[in-house]
């Protein structure tokens, strides 16, 4: 799909940078959508039209190719919508915030959603960060998990200070892990290997991340077979300086 690769284009290695200068991303963004609108509107009146199809067969063949055509044009706009929260660069408002809290509320909404998760926290880590952005960073890696994990697998999440005394939140899985190719695109806007995702959590994560000068890890675990043990995503933020130790 030309646009698919328009997009993938312009963010392909992108990091802490806007994927495209804002007047640019926006110029962008306004030029799909008037066309996409466009659609949207022509989709409708023909699935009104093919409502109206005498022949049953033909009907709800004509039925099924709009329902179709819908579904892709809705997931340009999804495509469209993440491509121009993205492309402006995160702006982080730092604050005293604990970290083992932010994983606890970010969990508690995923269990609400039907996912387990357990946050644990090696001792008491605080850092200056914005916590909107980091939560809603860990929220993204929570579902990453959610969708690679077997069903009924718990997610870990576990808060602890690095050696260098950065902060670090990291979310666990047992799923089938990252194969080397796609640990070598990770975390690139787009770049999904599950069918009908879109492919921007762990973009998101890292977007956080560079926010606060900090980045993401990401790697596999370890275990049976190619990543067979699952994969771990840690955002990590700052050093000494920038976290701040109880």
């Amino acid at each position: 799909m030309a646009i698919r690769e328009a997009m993938e284009t312009a963010a392909c290695g992108a990091r802490s940078a806007p994927l495209l200068p804002p007047r640019l991303a926006a110029a962008f963004v306004h030029g799909i959508r008037n066309p996409l609108n466009t659609l949207s509107l022509s989709l409708q009146f023909l699935e009104r039209l093919a409502a109206r199809e005498a022949d049953p067969a033909r009907r709800a063949d004509l039925l099924r190719r709009v329902e179709a055509a819908s579904a892709e044009a809705g997931r340009i706009e999804r495509m469209v919508a993440a491509f121009a929260e993205l492309s402006a660069p995160a702006e982080a408002r730092p604050e005293r915030v604990d970290l083992a809290r932010a994983a606890a509320d970010a969990a508690a909404e995923a269990r609400a959603a039907g996912a387990r998760v357990e946050v644990r926290a090696r001792e008491p880590v605080e850092a200056r960060a914005d916590t909107a952005l980091l939560r809603a960073a860990i929220a993204a890696l929570i579902e990453n998990a959610r969708e690679a994990a077997p069903p009924g697998e718990a997610i870990e999440i576990e808060v602890s200070r690095g050696p260098g005394g950065e902060a670090r939140v990291e979310v666990r899985d047992r799923g089938p892990g990252f194969t080397e190719p796609a640990l070598a695109r990770v975390p690139e806007l787009f770049f999904t290997t599950k069918p009908g995702r879109l492919g921007t959590g762990l973009a998101r994560a890292e977007r956080c991340a560079a926010a606060h000068g900090g980045r993401l890890e990401v790697r596999n675990r370890g275990g049976k077979g190619e990543g067979g043990g699952g994969a771990s995503v840690a955002i990590v933020l700052g050093g000494r300086d920038d976290t701040i130790a109880r």
